[in-house]
């Protein structure tokens, strides 16, 4: 394990020394200022994967690298145009000195977050934790996943039919209250954190855990076809791969390589085939508005927000096989990542200040509205319909910060940010003692952190949803192990129970 981080952290450094030597001998302006970025973005992500113990932090530390110092460096060395609207920015030497600045002053935000955690890391009691002497659970726990398996596969059908959850269309039906919240809630997060409840107790009792990888990779393939969302498939498998790939290189092998690469081909092949589909029926269901399907397919031909930049791509791939290699290969890999045209939208943005953040802060979301981030950036999808489509550009957590006007914001704002999704992944361990669910809630609140800045207020209903789930799912677990905060405090009541004198 150790020659393996090792070599990861050789390789990390290596990338940034070559990468960087390239992309700032074209960028041409302040080799310190492109220096200071790199090195920064190196730091991040170093301390977010290897020292900060966290999955969490190691994600949102990937996502924000992908997002600003990867697209950043990408589009330098390749020079094809940005598919993300930004604002004003015109690629000004003075606004190009301010981006780096001001992404430089983020990211080691989060690095310093990432390293206040790493010292103060307590690990889980993991070896302590015990199933409870029950013959009946493997049994039970075959039931569960079949049982589980239906349910998501018919409430599948049911939200793709009724259209409820979508993505970038408004519900077709309203169901009675907490119904639309409620269904919500389930394709997005609950059904993921069911199944990590189950696949803990597979783990846990060796029992059904093959079963349980291939029922996780459907659920990943159901929500994503329902809700219309490819990242869903990644979002929902990603925690457990991160969690067996763990338990596999530290020695706690729960079935040899063959079976765990099967398990990785058959997982690829879930992405593939649900990629696929997702692309299908968004072809279909933006069908009346094409220019709303080409920017929101992602697959090379379209322009994200961004439709002035369509054309010059499409020049660009006819220059030959390498540069359109090039090209399409960044378009798929990095511009897919949120960064690094909100902080240039915010750098050339006039009215930067405190009452503009504030009033970002507490914008709500509404079905016949457009946020007042798509102004900013100038994007089309101000132009749109909200009552026929829910598109919107994302600004990312530099650029929303930056909106205040001051520096210092970025760097508390990205160091709170950091924290905060190391916070959410500890409470999650402390209440369940489940790594599946600290792994999900990790994955979960650095995917809401690399793309903050659209009604951010509004991230706190889930957060809370997935908190009184992670309850009740405590108290599920106590009744079969002794792992969580109610098995917990069941144990130390009973242990109270049996000094008492009779």
């Amino acid at each position: 394990m150790q020659r393996m981080v090792g070599g990861g952290r050789a390789v990390l450094w290596g990338l940034h020394v070559v990468v960087g030597l390239v992309a700032v001998g074209i960028y041409g302006g302040n080799a310190v200022d492109f220096f200071f970025f790199t090195l920064s973005a190196a730091l991040m992500l170093d301390i977010g994967i290897f020292k900060s113990r966290s999955y969490g932090t190691g994600v949102l530390a990937l996502f924000v690298w992908l997002g600003i110092w990867l697209k950043i460096s990408c589009h330098f060395i390749v020079g094809y145009p940005y598919i993300e609207p930004l604002g004003k920015f015109k690629f000004l030497p003075a606004q190009f000195s301010e981006l780096l600045h001001v992404s430089t002053i983020g990211m080691m935000g989060f690095a310093i977050a990432f390293l206040v955690a790493s010292r103060f890391y307590v690990p889980m009691r993991e070896n302590t934790v015990r199933p409870r002497a029950k013959p009946w659970l493997p049994s039970a726990l075959k039931w569960a996943w079949l049982l589980s398996f239906l349910a998501i596969l018919g409430l599948g059908v049911i939200n793709a039919d009724l259209n409820i959850l979508r993505v970038g269309l408004p519900p077709d039906v309203i169901l009675p209250y907490p119904g639309n919240a409620l269904v919500s809630w389930l394709m997005s997060t609950g059904f993921a954190l069911g199944v990590a409840t189950l696949m803990y107790l597979s783990v846990l009792s060796r029992s059904n855990v093959k079963l349980g990888i291939v029922i996780v990779i459907l659920e990943g393939f159901i929500v994503g076809v329902s809700i219309l969302s490819r990242a869903s498939y990644v979002f929902h498998l990603l925690p457990v791969c991160l969690v067996l790939a763990y338990m596999h290189f530290s020695g706690r092998r729960l079935f040899g390589h063959r079976a765990a690469l099967a398990f990785v081909a058959v997982a690829a092949v879930g992405a593939f085939v649900t990629a696929t589909a997702v692309n299908l029926q968004r072809e279909f269901a933006y069908t009346s508005h094409p220019e709303i399907a080409r920017a929101s397919m992602g697959d090379g031909r379209g322009s994200g927000g961004n439709p002035a930049a369509a054309a010059i791509i499409a020049e660009m791939k006819s220059h030959g096989f390498l540069l359109r290699a090039a090209v399409t290969f960044s378009q798929l890999a990095v511009d897919r990542w949120v960064g690094a045209e909100g902080v240039m939208a915010a750098v050339a943005y006039d009215d930067k200040s405190l009452k503009t953040f504030g009033r970002l802060m507490m914008e709500q979301r509404q079905l016949n509205t457009i946020s007042e981030y798509q102004s900013i950036s100038a994007a089309h999808y101000k132009d749109m319909d909200p009552k026929q489509f829910q598109f919107a550009t994302l600004p990312g957590p530099i650029g929303f910060f930056y909106l205040s006007g001051a520096i210092w914001i970025v760097f508390a704002g990205c160091f709170l940010m950091g924290l905060a999704v190391l916070t959410t992944e500890r409470l999650a361990g402390w209440m369940t003692e489940n790594s599946f669910i600290m792994a999900f809630m990790g994955v979960y609140t650095a995917s809401l952190a690399s793309q903050f800045g659209l009604t951010p207020r509004q991230n706190v209903i889930p957060l809370v949803m997935n908190f009184a789930a992670l309850a009740l799912l405590a108290t599920l677990q106590s009744l079969v192990s002794n792992a969580g905060c109610v098995a917990r405090w069941r144990d130390r009541l009973t242990k109270r129970r049996a000094v008492l004198p009779s």
